[in-house]
């Protein structure tokens, strides 16, 4: 996810990250500012910095207007650090992708190198049935080597200690989209690359309908949220 502290974060600029919080809440306490996460781990990643609590309102990505048509036999593997299992059935991605051949695959494999991004919120509204490991398997794979970037990418020289909380691992895997039930439900999930296989060796969507009524009611939520938070401002 994309931290709020940029850039001070990168630069561990420690004493402009706290005078930035600081301006913060004084602009919250004001209501010169309105925040919102569209994550659980920035809500509370913001809350370790700042000390407020922010509403979380989880990203639509409609705008590609894509929509899963799957009209072929194979797995699409979306992640381009890790390497899939040797299975006949899943072509890997070699960079830039068409929506219209995306769409056309039985479901896409992620291993995520974060726990919130636009690329897995795209292709859920789409509808495209989304394959990704276990939260166990996945830590396992980030400790073994597996890109991660939750905050490594960001405090590179030691977090401060009020973030320290974020420095386990766990605290973002707890708090990805794609294991959030209120965001995200109707997932397949595998907890090792056997596990995987055999699943993908007699796939049904078992999920479907489930997940395209929950994508609905979800648009209307955020877009009902949005709505009253803007006449809010006005």
């Amino acid at each position: 996810t994309c931290r709020y502290d940029l850039p001070f974060c990168w630069s561990n600029n420690d004493e402009m990250s706290v005078y930035y919080n600081e301006v913060i809440q004084r602009m919250l306490s004001t209501g010169q500012l309105n925040l919102v996460a569209n994550n659980k781990a920035d809500k509370d990643y913001f809350k370790l910095g700042v000390g407020n609590d922010i509403d979380v309102v989880p990203s639509i990505c409609d705008y590609t207007n894509a929509h899963h048509c799957q009209n072929n036999k194979y797995f699409y593997w979306y992640s381009l650090d890790v390497l899939p299992p040797n299975n006949s059935l899943i072509k890997s991605r070699l960079g830039a992708f068409d929506w219209d051949e995306l769409t056309s695959y039985k479901a896409v494999i992620h291993v995520p190198y974060e726990i919130s991004t636009m690329s897995l919120c795209e292709q859920y509204t789409a509808g495209i049935p989304l394959i990704l490991p276990t939260k166990e398997f996945l830590k396992k794979l980030w400790i073994n080597g597996a890109k991660w970037q939750s905050i490594s990418a960001y405090w590179t020289k030691g977090l401060p200690k009020r973030y320290i909380k974020a420095s386990d691992m766990d605290f973002w895997i707890d708090r990805a989209d794609f294991y959030d039930p209120n965001n995200m439900p109707f997932i397949y999930y595998f907890d090792s690359w056997g596990d995987l296989n055999e699943m993908i060796s007699s796939f049904k969507d078992i999920y479907l309908d489930h997940r395209l009524d929950f994508i609905k009611t979800k648009k209307k939520i955020v877009t009902e949220f949005w709505c009253s938070k803007i006449e809010q401002q006005l």
